[in-house]
């Protein structure tokens, strides 16, 4: 059952940006910052964690921070295969604006690089946060779609973080976005490559490492989603309570894989309630009680598990 009610909202304006909508679904998530403003951060400063070219990260720092709040790690999705973090200005403008130190990291993709090495390149990329003095209040970790599965991967699997140096206690909260946390099609030949390392199968799933020591989180679905099926928000969120970590859900009528992240940019927020919505989340972290794995109502269709690629 879900713990809040689902959304409908503005289906008409949807339609009339639909061609907009297929662009993004190829991931030219780039042209929002064509509408994104430039004010909300002091800088934007670009760091190496890393020595491959792709172990970048940029760091946006806000022009009024708040004061004690965590700085938030979003990954980006991209099938673990593509994506650039030059292209999601628009995600660190957005809770810059908000007073969060904000990180938007690059990591390591296919086909060079197989499961584990981008969840292992986030959790380096949080050890450097860490010792730069850049997550002296914690860290929230935020996705979208494979990021999603990424974030979820270090917030349930202590594992990678303590690889990296770091103590798990780190992490305040995860935030995602449509992410695969369940069992999900592996039909692509690409797909079957990317996780052919993961021995077995179920170490490259985040509802697997679930237990009592699991962060709090929220988790943000479109019922439209045709690309990663509700089911896997839903089952994790119920995974989550049935070991009392407080989930938080919100589904969103009429709206499909990429409306969840696109509306977080300031053009698009008419979109969905997403960024409300995490930035109402955000906020009561220094209120957890509130975050309740009680009851609800209208659970979402249940409909098989993964659609295409996430």
């Amino acid at each position: 059952m879900l713990t809040d009610p689902i959304i409908t909202h503005q289906h008409g304006r949807l339609l009339l940006i639909l061609p907009l909508l297929v662009l993004l679904q190829g991931c030219v998530y780039g042209m929002l910052d064509l509408a994104v403003p430039n004010d909300g951060y002091t800088e934007i400063i670009t760091a190496r964690y890393g020595d491959h070219p792709r172990q970048q990260l940029d760091l946006y720092l806000p022009e009024q921070k708040r004061a004690d709040t965590p700085t938030l790690v979003f990954f980006y999705g991209g099938s673990w295969a593509s994506g650039s973090k030059d292209n999601y200005r628009f995600i660190g403008q957005a809770f810059a604006d908000a007073g969060y130190l904000v990180a938007i990291p690059d990591y390591r993709v296919y086909p060079e690089h197989l499961f584990p090495d981008f969840i292992v390149d986030g959790a380096d990329a949080l050890a450097w946060l860490e010792r730069e003095g850049f997550a002296d209040r914690g860290i929230v970790l935020m996705g979208h779609s494979a990021g999603a599965h990424i974030a979820a991967m270090l917030a349930y699997n202590p594992s990678y973080l303590e690889a990296s140096g770091l103590d798990h206690e780190l992490i305040t909260a995860l935030i995602g976005y449509a992410g695969p946390y369940d069992d999900f099609d592996l039909s692509s030949r690409k797909l079957q490559r990317i996780f052919a390392p993961a021995e077995p199968l179920a170490v490259s799933r985040p509802i697997n490492f679930v237990d009592q020591n699991s962060p709090i989180s929220l988790l943000i679905h479109g019922l439209s989603d045709n690309t990663v099926v509700v089911n896997h928000s839903q089952n994790l969120a119920d995974k989550l309570r049935a070991h009392g970590v407080a989930a938080k859900t919100r589904f969103y009528q009429g709206n499909g894989h990429v409306a969840v992240v696109a509306s977080l940019s300031l053009p698009l927020r008419h979109w969905t309630p997403a960024f409300a919505d995490t930035l109402d989340f955000l906020a009561g972290l220094s209120r957890e009680p509130s975050l309740s794995s009680s009851a609800a109502t209208n659970p979402p269709p249940r409909t098989g598990t993964i659609g295409k690629q996430p």
